[in-house]
């Protein structure tokens, strides 16, 4: 017969014995359903799923598919089929990030970390639909290879024709790939505390004969309830096996230093003007963001501009040159035979002191070292 637990003791607990093994049942049961062959015992570390070969085993096929893959926090490693590295995969604020990979190709597009290109040189590279109602915006402008830029459609009416471009220059060779690091020794697992015994349960008892069945005697009166006996304390839970300290993991390899890059090729020659002009019919704040300056008699301002910036002064036909004044916020000019600098110069482009009635139609300022460098005029 079974024997019942004694008052006041712990039951032992068959139960969670039970669920356990048939936990670790159902898992021995698809693993082997998925074709993977490893023994779950072997292969498990510290709660890792680990195949006993590399490289060989394949989760689902094209037949027998898994319906969902729920990954947690964390990162998806997949290995460069031709250069052997691993690139990670992962989420981070809203960002699909590819850690390892230099760009990103669908067909024949291409998606780097300075652009978007065409892995066929002839082939365009298509923004929209033909049909679509929305524009594609450029909020600064558009820059060509040339250099020149155009901020606006305006600029189609005073720029001149492009030339033709000119020939891309050579790629320089790319320097040799730097040597590997050493990959770092890992660190051995903490050994696993061996499993216990599982206890042999008992036999039952046999089944005693039925005895004869006695005359009903009469109905006693009902006697008293007795009062509940007290409640048994549990026992104390057994303290759990100590687990095994990690291993040290192996410092990185050091990183191989980078090949040297390749010399750039030769400049291929400009083509065509496209150089913006503004003419200036009153006085006022130059435009700094044209080429060319058409000026006729007035004052204005310049204010500084940006580093190598070049700005060509025009004089406009009929005007006096001894009625142009621009006051320069910082103007570089020959003091003597020493150069030095100065700010808020009232500056005369077209006008000097060498007499006579010869005077320059084109003064050209460049931006250098934080004043306009300016190639005639005089200082008022």
């Amino acid at each position: 017969m079974k024997r019942a637990p004694i008052r006041g003791q712990r039951a032992t607990q068959p139960q969670r014995a039970t669920t356990v093994t048939q936990l670790l049942s159902i898992a021995a049961i698809v693993i082997a359903l998925s074709g993977a062959a490893y023994t779950l015992a072997d292969r498990t570390r510290g709660g890792d799923l680990i195949p006993s070969l590399d490289n060989t085993f394949t989760i689902g096929n094209k037949d027998f598919r898994w319906k969902d893959l729920q990954l947690g926090p964390g990162t998806l490693y997949i290995q460069d089929q031709v250069r052997g590295t691993q690139t990670a995969l992962n989420v981070i604020d809203g960002a699909l990030l590819l850690d390892g990979a230099d760009s990103l190709r669908i067909g024949n597009v291409r998606l780097t970390a300075e652009g978007l290109e065409s892995i066929e040189s002839g082939q365009d590279i298509n923004i929209g639909n033909f049909g679509d109602t929305g524009y594609a915006l450029f909020p600064t402008g558009i820059k060509f290879s040339d250099g020149s830029t155009m901020t606006s459609a305006a600029d189609l009416g005073v720029a001149g024709t492009g030339g033709a471009r000119g020939p891309r220059g050579f790629t320089g060779a790319a320097g040799p790939q730097g040597a590997t690091g050493a990959t770092g020794v890992a660190g051995a697992s903490g050994a696993q505390g061996a499993r216990g015994l599982q206890g042999v349960p008992g036999r039952d008892g046999d089944t005693g004969a039925v005895g004869a069945s006695g005359a009903p005697g009469t109905n006693g009166a009902p006697g008293a309830s007795g009062a509940p006996g007290p409640l048994g304390s549990p026992g104390p839970s057994g303290a759990p096996g100590a687990s095994g300290a990690p291993g040290a993991t192996g410092a990185p390899g050091a990183t191989g230093e980078p090949g040297a890059t390749g010399e750039p090729g030769p400049e291929g020659p400009a083509g065509g003007s496209t150089l913006s002009v503004w003419s200036a019919a009153s006085s006022g704040a130059i435009d700094l963001t044209k080429q060319v300056i058409v000026l006729g008699e007035g004052s204005w301002t310049l204010a500084n501009g940006v580093q190598g910036q070049i700005i060509y002064f025009v004089a406009s036909t009929g005007s006096n040159s001894g009625n142009m004044h621009i006051l320069v916020a910082n103007l570089r000019y020959q003091d003597g035979s020493v150069t030095t600098a100065g700010a808020n110069i009232d500056w005369h482009p077209f006008t000097h002191t060498s007499g006579g009635t010869r005077y320059p139609l084109i003064t050209i300022a460049i931006f250098f070292d934080g004043a306009w460098n300016v190639s005639a005029g005089e200082l008022h």
